[in-house]
């Protein structure tokens, strides 16, 4: 059966907290006291509740990466601003995958067959 788990809240509540600071995951994972990468996902596949405050920590990060974004961008010199600007854009990435809103807007196109228009057959409810 192998040996019990040490998941606690109080350790769910740490991996979270750091996570919303901006902390790497795989640095909070190497940490004393805390799970390896491993068993982090281990209690993430078999906890809904941790998943979904994992989910919720990630999404609290924004708010960070938003503050270090402006602190780049104040720290943005002649001589680091290709640096810096490579820096703002990754995080930017990063950004619009964990949470949509700061992604790239995306518009899409529904079309009928080869690209023409969406043909529709309007049947009416007398017709069997």
């Amino acid at each position: 059966m192998g040996r019990p788990s040490d998941y606690s809240e109080e350790k769910a509540d740490a991996i979270c907290d750091r996570l919303a600071e901006g902390e790497y995951l795989t640095d909070i994972c190497q940490l004393s006291g805390f799970p390896t990468y491993k068993t982090y996902r281990r209690w993430a596949e078999q906890n809904e509740t941790f998943a979904k405050r994992i989910v919720r920590a990630h999404e609290d990060q924004t708010e960070y990466f938003r503050d270090r974004i402006m602190r780049l961008n104040d720290g943005m010199t002649a001589e680091n601003w290709q640096y810096t600007n490579a820096q703002i854009r990754n995080i930017q990435w990063l950004m619009g995958k964990i949470k949509p809103k700061y992604g790239d807007k995306v518009q899409s196109e529904v079309s009928g067959p080869n690209g023409g228009p969406i043909q529709f057959q309007a049947k009416s409810i007398l017709e069997s």
